[in-house]
């Protein structure tokens, strides 16, 4: 498909082609006038050279028939007319090759050649004159043919399309030229008629009346076509005194007078020089207005070249001008139309200020843009309410939210605070049973001390033996209640310790909850500050809440970070708890163990004394070993009271910790619900 572009280009060159062709019209027929003038002109200088020739002609045919009449006295006149007649013949053949019948048509190149052909037996029948074949009469008539044939090619000019002006003076040329040839017929005519009996004879005259009526239509024929001063000129020497002088000579012959062939003879000398003055005045004429008609022409030519030249340059600039006044409007107008399709309602639209077609289109562009105007402000105000509307519900969702968040860490908080205070109380009552374990093994300490001092000064005081194993039988057994009771109260320890180890483990799961919580508002964050981004003006409010929940959601996160590490911390030490408390409990056992061992040797020792003596070493040894193990369980109970303590101390740090939880938790809820 054409754009409009080439549409117009297209409809402004059907007319500026139509003016071309018209332009080239009016060329070529300029270039044919000038062509046809051209062309007369050749054939008035054609004319020009004919005339003469037919005149010299004319003067040989007369002198032929002189010679004839006189041989002797006439033949050198005859050789200085034929010589004139050679030359102007010469003059004619110069010009005779441009006679074509490409340029003349076929009629007049024809009558051209059929002149040419006559012409071209000139030689032949002067040989045959000079040879005495040729009479009078047939000298008369092939002389009277030739200038016949010439003077049909004369006639012809007036057929070649001439302008009226030189179409007028070429019939009066023609006319005049036939009138003279009427006067040469007649003048040898009546010289061979004179020069055989002196007067015309019967017969003969009415010939010499034809030639007078011939001349007459001839002169008035000339008359109505030449005009000013030619005109006068030929009326002069076909009317005047020389033709009156010839008129009253022939009405001599007609009344049947005798005269000389002589005094003819001179008065159409006469007749004749002014005829061909009259004749050489026409051709000068002739050839001048043929010269200012091929000047007009050449005018004409050139100013209408120049016209259509300028008209299709004109048309041209019109042409671009109208291009420039459409394309150039509606090419802006597309720019426009498309800029506010992509948006730019800012433009402004000159066109619609025209009053013609393009003024109409762009007052049409123009509502287009004020309707996009009025759209952009309806959609405006629908995102604002639709952003309205999503902070709405986003604030309805971060209220629930809140709320659920609030009650779920509420509640793992308060299951936190709740294991949080059950393992201190655990752990101060394992200090408790820490410190009735040491002042148990430092009594059992003691007692083996003395048992041993005993033992060693059993040599000495073997007679108080009973009784210092009674005590230490009694002594053994409250160490091994102790040891019991200790066993006990460390068996207690390790459950609460491991309710403890569930509850720190119970604190991480709520800590990974509650990193989760801050994980999801940190999204949810995120989600809001894009959406508030994509809102532009209308969400900067909500996306400063969106930060600040955001950050609220990274403290959290941290906060719940340092929970986490302190529970593992907690649970490091409760495994340490753990792994000492075994280690205790594994002591207890052993001194259970060698408590009842004792007890069983006190009781050996009541019911032999005799073997006494044989196992005081022994019993020194075993004694000793009691000893040193008493000081190791008063050690590791002392380790253990203090792990005891520090796991009092990190119970109570969690506690503080799940509270400081619980106030942050209460101020993300406070922050989320006023989002």
């Amino acid at each position: 498909m054409l754009d409009l572009r080439r549409k117009i280009i297209l409809l402004l060159l059907i007319p500026l082609l139509g003016l071309c062709g018209l332009a080239v019209q009016r060329g070529l027929e300029g270039w044919r006038a000038l062509g046809d003038t051209q062309r007369i002109a050749d054939v008035v200088e054609l004319a020009g050279r004919l005339g003469p020739t037919l005149h010299e002609l004319q003067r040989e045919n007369a002198a032929s028939q002189a010679a004839l009449a006189s041989p002797g006295a006439s033949r050198a006149g005859l050789q200085t007319h034929r010589a004139a007649t050679d030359a102007a013949s010469a003059r004619l053949y110069e010009v005779a090759d441009r006679i074509t019948q490409e340029r003349f048509g076929k009629r007049f190149s024809d009558a051209f050649a059929r002149a040419g052909e006559a012409f071209g037996n000139l030689d032949g029948s002067r040989a045959a004159f000079d040879a005495g074949r040729l009479g009078p009469a047939e000298t008369a008539a092939y002389f009277d043919t030739t200038i016949a044939r010439m003077l049909d090619v004369v006639g012809e000019i007036a057929g070649l399309g001439a302008a009226p002006e030189i179409s007028a003076r070429v019939n009066a040329y023609v006319f005049l030229l036939r009138a003279k040839d009427a006067a040469a017929r007649e003048t040898v005519f009546v010289a061979r008629n004179l020069a055989a009996a002196g007067a015309m004879a019967a017969p003969d005259i009415s010939n010499l009346r034809s030639f007078g009526a011939e001349q007459a239509v001839y002169a008035a024929l000339f008359e109505s076509f030449a005009d000013g001063a030619i005109k006068a000129a030929g009326l002069s020497a076909l009317t005047g005194s020389d033709a009156a002088a010839i008129a009253a000579l022939r009405t001599r012959l007609l009344a049947g007078e005798r005269m000389a062939g002589e005094a003819w003879l001179a008065a159409a000398a006469a007749r004749g020089r002014a005829a061909q003055n009259a004749e050489t005045a026409l051709l000068a004429d002739l050839a001048a207005a043929n010269a200012a008609e091929l000047g007009a022409r050449r005018q004409d030519l050139i100013a209408g070249v120049a016209l259509a030249v300028g008209l299709v340059v004109i048309a041209v600039a019109v042409g671009i001008l109208l291009l420039l006044s459409i394309v150039r409007p509606l090419a802006h107008l597309t720019e426009t139309m498309n800029r506010l399709a992509a948006g730019e309602l800012d433009v402004v639209l000159t066109e619609a200020k025209r009053s013609d077609e393009i003024g109409r289109i762009g007052k049409a562009v123009e509502l287009f843009r004020q309707g996009l105007l009025a759209d952009q402000v309806r959609q405006a105000q629908a995102r604002e309410a639709q952003v309205a509307q999503s902070a709405a519900e986003r604030r309805q969702a971060l209220d629930a939210l809140a709320q659920t968040l609030e009650a779920r860490v509420r509640d793992v908080i308060e299951q936190v605070v709740d294991a949080a205070r059950a393992g201190q109380g655990t752990a101060a009552e394992l200090v408790a049973n820490s410190a009735r374990i040491r002042q148990g093994s430092t009594k059992a300490a003691s007692s083996a001390v003395e048992a041993s001092q005993a033992v060693g000064g059993f040599a000495a005081e073997c007679e108080r033996l009973a009784a210092s194993i009674l005590d230490v039988r009694g002594q053994a057994q409250q160490s091994s209640q102790s040891v019991a009771t200790a066993n006990d109260a460390v068996a207690r320890t390790d459950r609460e310790i491991a309710v403890l180890a569930e509850a720190a483990q119970k604190i991480g799961d709520v800590a990974k909850l509650i990193a989760e919580i801050a994980g999801q508002t940190n999204l949810l964050a995120l989600n809001a500050t894009i959406e508030a981004a994509r809102a532009g003006e209308a969400g900067k409010g909500f996306a400063v809440v969106a930060g600040e929940v955001k950050s609220l959601a990274q403290q959290t996160a941290r906060a719940t970070e340092d929970i986490g590490r302190q529970i593992t911390a907690i649970r490091t030490a409760t495994g340490r708890v753990v792994e000492t408390i075994g280690d205790v409990r594994g002591a207890f056992g052993e001194v259970q163990r060698y408590a009842g061992a004792i007890v069983d040797a006190v009781e050996s020792q009541n019911q032999s004394t005799s073997a006494i003596a044989g196992n005081v070493a022994q019993t020194a040894a075993t004694t000793s070993g009691v000893s040193d193990m008493m000081a190791a369980i008063v050690a590791d109970a002392t380790a253990a009271a203090e792990r005891t303590g520090a796991l009092e101390t990190q119970s109570r740090d969690l506690a503080a910790q799940a509270d400081r939880l619980r106030s942050d938790v209460g101020g993300i809820v406070a922050n989320l619900r006023q989002a």
